[in-house]
């Protein structure tokens, strides 16, 4: 499947949350029910996104008579489309599974990886260059002051939600760094990598 820069921005943001959830979709793409329902079936057609089982508080994409409710996830191919390293690093193929059925209930909730008891990848990857815009993210970060998220899509040239989806996906689950997010008086949120 060839991905239009819409399929780029659903995806870069589900990678910079949670499990990889596609729902809500980014606002800034100002797009009505009728319009993202085919996109996001294309996704899900690709194998780039898959249905899972709704945990509590999670968008509800449609209600199955077997399964309960449930949401879309961004699988590890689809991750991988938008430079995002899943945090299952054997995963190669996107998900195949059949939805949960009622008889493995203790399943529900779970994104593959953890059901099947696979962690993030053990080898520990190269730092990026200092030079590079991940390596400017990474030292924009690691300063005392920290920086607010327009500071970083100024020094990096990305968009907002280019640079959430490389503080989770690269950051985070790549280069297992901790960052810390908080707000502070006359700038607003201010995110700091913490050693």
């Amino acid at each position: 499947m060839k991905l239009t820069d819409t399929h780029r921005i659903i995806l870069t943001a589900a990678g910079g949350r949670d499990r990889a959830l596609l729902l809500p979709l980014p606002k800034t793409l100002k797009l009505t029910e009728a319009k993202a329902r085919p996109l996001i079936a294309g996704l899900v057609k690709s194998g780039l996104v898959a249905e899972g089982v709704a945990e509590d508080g999670d968008p509800i994409w449609r209600t199955d008579e077997t399964s309960g409710k449930l949401t879309l996830v961004a699988t590890a191919a689809g991750l991988k489309a938008v430079g995002i390293v899943p945090p299952d690093q054997e995963a190669e193929q996107p998900n195949r599974e059949p939805k949960v059925k009622a008889d493995q209930s203790s399943r529900r909730g779970r994104s593959p990886s953890r059901a099947k008891g696979r962690g993030p990848a053990k080898s520990s990857p190269q730092a990026p260059k200092p030079e590079s815009k991940l390596g400017v993210l990474i030292s924009a970060l690691k300063t005392k002051k920290g920086a607010t998220l327009a500071e970083l899509t100024k020094t990096t040239g990305w968009q907002p939600h280019s640079v959430r989806g490389a503080i989770s996906g690269a950051l985070k689950k790549k280069f297992g760094l901790v960052v810390d997010s908080s707000v502070v008086d006359g700038r607003g949120r201010v995110y700091r990598i913490t050693e």
